[in-house]
């Protein structure tokens, strides 16, 4: 599962059937959000972005742009995009002000 803000993906067939579809093999639920100075983007390696059937892709595309790049080591340890990079969700402090 990937949530953000706007778009949450979701297997929800693996909840059902116990077979895995090629989105979840492909660690489609491994991306994530980004924000950058201009605008927010999906990150996501290049097998999750292969992975994701066009009538998927489409939806996504309209609402964030897709930034796929190779990440065939970590995959192999069972992780992706997401659990390389380390959210930080702190309340930003004002320059100069002491803590």
């Amino acid at each position: 599962m990937r949530i953000g803000t706007e778009l949450a993906l979701v297997g929800l067939s693996d909840i059902v059937h116990p077979a895995r579809p090629a989105e979840i093999a492909g660690f489609a639920g491994n991306a994530i959000e980004l924000s950058g100075t201009r605008s927010r983007f999906l990150a996501l390696s290049a097998a999750a972005l292969a992975s994701l059937r066009q009538a998927y892709r489409e939806p996504i595309t309209a609402l964030l742009p897709m930034i796929a790049l190779d990440v065939p080591t970590i995959e192999l340890g069972g992780g992706s995009m997401r659990c390389m990079i380390a959210g930080i969700h702190l309340t930003p402090r004002s320059a100069g002000k002491p803590t």
